[in-house]
């Protein structure tokens, strides 16, 4: 079942993704059919995330981090994991974490 949904989720975006991106669209429906077993809540969350992803709707907090490089000094992973747990609530918010003084306030300087 979790490959199917992924593949899912990857057709959707290769197919409407690029055209939501280039705002040749102004919204998603997607319906199971006769043979899916896919329940509604998936469709649901995969939809807005699709939407979310091609900037039409915030439906959830949205978190931008660095690649995590070498010069990081502390489990950016964890981090960010915990910073998620904490503010996921938040509709609508960009959240950046950056890892180390290259791509944080050091830059600003």
């Amino acid at each position: 079942q979790g490959t199917k949904k992924d593949e899912l989720a990857l057709s959707l975006g290769m197919r409407a993704g690029a055209l939501l991106g280039d705002g040749l669209g102004d919204g998603l429906l997607v319906e199971p059919d006769d043979h899916s077993d896919f329940d509604l809540n998936y469709l649901r969350e995969t939809s807005f995330a699709l939407l979310q992803g091609s900037r039409m709707r915030n439906t959830k907090t949205e978190f931008v981090s660095c690649p995590s490089c070498g010069r990081t000094l502390f489990d950016l992973q964890e981090v960010t994991a915990q910073i998620s747990e904490k503010t996921g609530h938040l509709p609508g918010v960009a959240i950046a974490i950056m890892g180390c003084i290259v791509n944080g306030p050091g830059e600003m300087a």
